[in-house]
This record gives C-alpha cells, structure tokens and sequence, in this order.
C-alpha cells in the first residue's frame, strides 16, 4: 500500500487497514471475517520526514475452508489522526481483530460486530479521520486486485504501464506512483494446517496423550473415534482434507501403537 503523506494536514497520524471479508459457510450462511490492523511503518509517521510508506505481507483473512461461491470484500486505507487517547484504544482493536480475521469461523463470529462498531466510532473521533483509498467488490478466483486513488480517466493510463514489484511497491511506465493505492493477493492453497483448529487439536492432544499411556486397545479406538469424529465434521476443514488428516494419523500415531 502507499499513502501520500503530503496530503494531509497534521503532524502525525495512523494509517489503519479495515476490511470486511465474508464467504460461504457451510451452514449455507455466510461466515464474516473483520479485521482492523495498523503495521508498525504506517504508526506515528511524520509528514516532514517521509512522503510515502510501503508495506507488504499485512494479512487479512488467514487460511479459511472455500467451498465455492463468490467472497465478498470491503476494504478501506484510513489515515487516522494520532492522539494520547487513540493510541490504546486502536492496540486493542488491533488485538482483538487477530482473532477476528485469522480464518476460524467459530473464533471470529462473536468478534465482527464490536469490530464494526469500533472503526465506526474511530473515524468519527477527528473530523480530520480521513478514507484514503476504499473498494468494494466481489472476488471468485485468484490473483491480484489494485485499487488505486486517482480519477477514472488517470487511472486507465496508470495500469496501461503497471508493474508489481518484489517488495509490494507499484511502478507505473517506471516511475513511482504519486497516488494512494492498495494491492490485495488471493491465494488458494490445497490443504491448511488442521492444528489451528482448535477442536481438532484437542481431540489429537487428548489421542497422543492415551497412546502413551493406554494399554488396551479399546480405550485407543475410542480416542481415535473422537478425533475422527472432530476432525471429520469440522467446519473448518473440506471433507478431502479432513479424510486425508484421518488416515495420516491413523497410519503415523496410532497403527504403531495398535499393532505394536
């Protein structure tokens, strides 16, 4: 993202990333993900000192079980006005969306609503709060999205030369961009770590924990059912992964044990 600091007419501000992501649930509802984050280079910048911030790598939504359907995605770019009283109250916004975005839908339903409410009441703290740069939109596939802070007829000659380079900075016929912009990337991976759900790591904890010390077979079958069990009517986890999390534990952690 870049944020031209030159614009605006205060000492010191905050720029805050908000976003609002939702998808299919498997429910047939849809699962919400909000998110309020400040990276440490947008805090507390002078506009005397820097004319511009590039930041990279500021997830939003963490791994999430897709099962088809379009995602829907509000994202804005805020410079908001630094003070005694915001620091605090932003940090706890910012803790709390950790937990809100990451990717569980189970951890993030209780959290989207406060969320809301907060960077509700934070823009309306200074009328200097300003949205910088906003979209949106729907999302049904991979790749990048620009979102760019210029007039439409600008904008159009602007992508016509556009390069994304490593670090997230976007150049324009080779030259800097002297407008705010956003670079959002969707990516699609084929499994997910299972041991950031929380249910299913339980389940597997509680498993190891009676292959150790267990000496009858049924009392490792039924710990074995139960994570089967969690594992395989997770939300959190598409039945191909979960039937492949199944089988891997069961020929790794288990087996061994049983036919030792």
């Amino acid at each position: 993202m870049q944020i031209p600091f030159q614009a605006l007419m205060v000492q010191t501000y905050f720029g805050t990333v908000h976003s609002f992501i939702s998808l299919p649930s498997l429910d047939g509802g849809r699962a919400d993900f909000a998110t309020v984050t400040t990276p440490s280079n947008l805090q507390n910048a002078s506009v005397e000192s820097l004319s511009r911030v590039i930041s990279a790598d500021i997830p939003l939504l963490g791994n999430v079980a897709y099962r088809g359907g379009d995602i829907n995605v509000e994202i804005g770019l805020f410079s908001v006005v630094a003070s005694d009283l915001l620091v605090p109250f932003l940090k706890i916004i910012e803790d709390i969306s950790k937990t809100a975005g990451v990717g569980i839908v189970s951890q993030a339903v209780p959290f989207v609503q406060p969320i809301e409410s907060a960077i509700y009441h934070l823009l309306g703290y200074s009328n200097s709060n300003k949205l910088e740069i906003g979209i949106k939109t729907v999302l049904c596939n991979e790749g990048y999205l620009v979102i760019i802070g210029a007039p439409e007829t600008a904008a159009r000659d602007l992508f016509s030369g556009l390069k994304l380079q490593p670090n997230g900075q976007l150049l324009t016929k080779g030259k800097e961009l002297d407008c705010g912009y956003l670079v959002l990337k969707v990516k699609a991976i084929p499994n997910r770590n299972w041991m950031e759900i929380p249910n299913v790591l339980k389940a597997h904890d509680n498993l190891i924990t009676i292959l150790k010390n267990a000496n009858d077979k049924t009392t490792i079958e039924k710990a074995f059912d139960n994570f089967k069990k969690e594992t395989l009517f997770s939300p959190e986890l598409l039945k191909k992964d979960a039937t492949s999390i199944i089988e891997k534990v069961r020929k790794d952690d288990v087996e061994p044990i049983l036919n030792g």
